[in-house]
């Protein structure tokens, strides 16, 4: 590897760069939003100037009408206001089921810290979750990849992910009761691990790169410079066939 460490966010990841780019120096870490001090965020909304209080705060990254129709059930059943924030798409007309688009970070952060229930199919929606400690379903998005919810399977929270959205509609009642004493646990023995890699990683000493790294490095930029198209990609391997090429032609031109 052309880097002296490397972390992922899914354990998946791991075995990935392992197998496929040849990297044994990867580490599974959690998602910064997990690993981070939680007062960071209370700080942050503390910013917004927003007042709303006894809603329900729907975070989605995409919006169907079999999750809409869901949305609707649950706050009804809660007896509370529907908030919808969508991603960040600054291109894209919201839809009408929208309330709260393009909204800056410190309102976001407040609008799922003061929520008294919060629903996603985010990831990070579901980290905020937790980290908050507020009741939550989450639809599992497994277009998106599905090796990023086990962590939450890990912390006993399973039953809080919903594969089957249509199935929300025969809820009767909602279940507003979480325990996060091992998710907090979990949490924070990951934190700890974080920031002990990330000392370490950051006092190491600088190791020169290799010929074939340099190589990969100044083809890349001039790739950049260029504008050569993205699916161009040179691997370690063509550089290393390469620079056997170049040493064979020079053994040639030099013994010859």
């Amino acid at each position: 590897s052309r880097f002296d460490s490397i972390s992922t966010r899914e354990a998946s990841g791991v075995e990935n760069l392992r197998n496929i780019f040849g990297v044994e120096n990867a580490t599974h870490l959690y998602d910064p939003t997990l690993v981070t001090n939680p007062k960071i965020f209370d700080e942050l909304a503390t910013e917004s100037k927003r007042t709303n209080k006894n809603y329900i705060v729907a975070y989605l990254l995409d919006i169907t009408t079999e999750k809409e129709k869901a949305l609707k059930h649950i706050a009804k059943l809660l007896g509370k206001e529907l908030k919808v924030i969508p991603r960040m798409c600054y291109n894209k007309k919201p839809s009408k089921f929208v309330t709260d688009a393009f909204i800056p970070v410190e309102d976001f952060v407040y609008l799922l810290k003061n929520a008294d229930f919060i629903v996603s199919d985010s990831f990070h929606g579901t980290c905020f979750s937790i980290i908050f400690e507020k009741p939550f379903f989450t639809f599992v998005n497994n277009v998106r990849g599905s090796a990023r919810w086990q962590i939450f399977r890990d912390m006993n929270l399973a039953n809080r992910l919903i594969d089957n959205i249509s199935s929300v509609l025969d809820y009767k009642e909602v279940n507003t009761n979480i325990d996060f004493t091992l998710a907090k646990g979990i949490i924070e023995t990951e934190r700890i691990k974080a920031i002990n890699w990330l000392k370490e990683a950051l006092e190491k000493p600088i190791i020169e790169p290799s010929k074939e790294d340099s190589l990969f490095d100044y083809i890349i930029s001039e790739k950049e410079r260029n504008n050569i198209p993205d699916y161009i990609r040179y691997s370690k391997k063509v550089i290393k066939k390469i620079i056997k090429i170049i040493k064979w032609i020079v053994r040639k031109l030099i013994f010859r």
